[in-house]
């Protein structure tokens, strides 16, 4: 693993070494998944909110690593380019994402409870029908400041997407056939993951044990549930809106 120095404030010049890993995984694309195979390389997650900076990094302990849902700060983009922090980039089909949002924000989903979820919940009953609510899902609205916009983030995470010292992983990938992909292509994504980690482990092994049900967030785990969820007027208002974004991550 690559270590890095922390850029401390001019106040305070000691120079301490900080674990160099940060792991984005858009919100509702598997993040229990990517996890997973990590915590199998005995490395373990540190969650970060907006922004994160380099003194996220500097409170690790050995095999801790950084993770977000959202896009890092400036100076971690910059350690990005010179190398010293690696990062990984985990994403979905954005059409399966709006799916999953949706079950995860229904008024009928009584497994994802707490005092904001339940909140959201009585918000959410106000669509006459389920084709409503995903459409306003697809158009990037929300109702409160809190919540995460899928659009915003598919557009603005394009810099992790498209720059070469970011490994990129996806969920069609690496959840293998039991998710309905392919497990020779799982099997290699998480071989190049180890060699761009530069660990040394059995990727077959850690393959067969990634798909799990534990996360109370679980739905199904399967690739292209939109097809089954979406109305044609629901497709076609996605591929209206947000047809680039197909193209850019590789879903046309």
């Amino acid at each position: 693993m690559v270590n890095i120095i922390k850029r401390l404030k001019r106040s305070d010049r000691r120079e301490r070494a900080a674990s160099g890993l940060f792991v984005m995984s858009l919100h509702k694309s598997g993040t229990h998944l990517i996890n997973r195979i990590l915590e199998q390389l005995s490395l373990k997650m540190v969650s970060s909110g907006p922004g994160t900076g380099v003194s996220a990094f500097c409170s690790l302990e050995d095999k801790e690593y950084v993770w977000s849902h959202h896009n890092p700060g400036q100076d971690v983009f910059d350690l990005i380019e010179t190398g010293e922090v690696k990062a990984i980039f985990h994403f979905r089909d954005p059409r399966d994402v709006v799916v999953s949002r949706f079950h995860w924000q229904h008024p009928d989903n009584t497994i994802v409870t707490n005092v904001s979820r339940e909140f959201m919940k009585k918000v959410h009953a106000r669509f006459e029908d389920d084709q409503e609510f995903l459409q306003f899902i697809i158009k990037g609205e929300m109702h409160a400041p809190h919540e995460i916009s899928f659009v915003d983030q598919y557009r603005l995470s394009r810099g992790l997407l498209f720059h070469p010292n970011v490994f990129k992983t996806n969920f069609e990938t690496l959840v293998g056939s039991k998710g309905g992909g392919s497990d020779a292509a799982q099997i290699k994504m998480i071989g190049d993951l180890l060699n761009y980690l530069e660990l040394d482990d059995d990727a077959q092994e850690i393959g067969r044990r990634a798909y799990s049900t534990e996360s109370v967030t679980f739905d199904t785990g399967q690739i292209g549930r939109y097809k089954e969820v979406f109305s044609e007027e629901t497709e076609h208002l996605f591929q209206k809106l947000h047809g680039d974004l197909l193209k850019d991550y590789g879903y046309s």
